[in-house]
């Protein structure tokens, strides 16, 4: 995507924002778990919208109900089967390694959500 296009981008994105507020909040506002039918709301209107490239904010940023945790993690087994079958035992667990290694070595920071809980926890303490 060249810069005329990334402006393009940035300019519908925006306007998305702006027309569908509600949908904006459920991608910023998760300060507790949705229903199974917000997630799928969400997504079909990214998807509508073709913004499909948001809903991963959806499986990152926003704690899962059960319904929606069970869904993913069905889906991350059958990917995990799919990159065995591909890469075999032996290379997925090499890549799984360091990956596990790579993480150690490179901290992450703490979330803003994780942030907020502690400091709930600390105050009701």
């Amino acid at each position: 995507m060249n810069k005329a296009e990334r402006c393009r981008e940035f300019a519908r994105v925006m306007r998305w924002l702006v027309t569908h507020p509600e949908d904006k909040y459920k991608l910023i506002d998760y300060d507790e778990p949705y229903k199974a039918k917000d997630y799928l709301e969400i997504i079909r209107q990214l998807e509508e919208d073709s913004l499909e490239y948001l809903i991963p904010l959806i499986l990152v940023v926003i704690p899962f109900n059960v319904e929606f945790g069970h869904a993913l993690g069905r889906l991350t087994a059958e990917a995990l089967i799919e990159q065995w079958e591909r890469m075999g035992p032996e290379g997925f667990l090499r890549k799984l390694k360091a990956l596990t290694e790579e993480e150690m070595h490179n901290p992450k920071p703490v979330s803003h959500r994780a942030k907020i809980k502690n400091k709930k926890e600390r105050i009701h303490a």
